[in-house]
């Protein structure tokens, strides 16, 4: 699904298969099946450049490996914001908000030839923004997951006897999770 929602114009998919919802229930331990289940994905940047990939002898401390792992939501169970609306309602919700970009350690490399290899800066502050518009059906409440989506990078550090491997992630967009339930 998140293959299908990362296209940089943004993507909404709904599912309302019964057994889908029941499954998907049962799964989250939901205390009832939802009606149907919208996820909506808000990027705030276009830039889904991808680094250079380059393949030489190492020094100690050197990237000695990257990979652009995409954008995607890579914490799935801790949303910044969760809220119900009851409807009928025609909700619009409008947010900029910061997030810092994040990464695991340099094992011995500098932080600028990481940011170099990588394509973003560290511990930066990125803004998100994004509006959503959720039309709620009297009959219908809506329970509302807020996501901060990131442009993740794996990459390894050439330690001496081996490559030590992290992940820098950056924020750059929000993925919204709707649970339609009947009131």
């Amino acid at each position: 699904m998140q293959t299908q929602l990362q296209s940089p114009e943004g993507a909404s998919v709904t599912i309302t298969d019964k057994s889908e919802l029941e499954k998907i229930a049962v799964e989250q331990g939901l205390k009832e099946v939802p009606v149907r289940i919208e996820y909506e994905y808000i990027p705030s940047e276009t830039d889904f450049s991808k680094p250079d990939q380059v393949v030489t002898p190492y020094a100690k401390g050197d990237i000695c490996y990257v990979n652009d792992l995409g954008s995607g939501w890579y914490n799935e169970n801790y949303p910044y914001k969760t809220f119900m609306i009851d409807g009928p309602d025609t909700f619009k919700i409008s947010e900029t908000k910061s997030f810092k970009s994040t990464f695991d350690g340099t094992f011995g490399a500098s932080k600028a030839g990481l940011e170099a290899k990588i394509g973003f800066k560290l511990e930066q502050d990125y803004t998100v923004n994004f509006t959503s518009n959720t039309p709620v059906a009297s009959n219908e409440k809506v329970y509302f997951e807020l996501f901060t989506t990131h442009h993740k990078v794996q990459y390894a550090v050439d330690t001496g006897p081996t490559c030590n491997f992290g992940h820098a992630y950056k924020p750059n967009g929000t993925y919204i999770k709707k649970t339609i339930y009947k009131k």
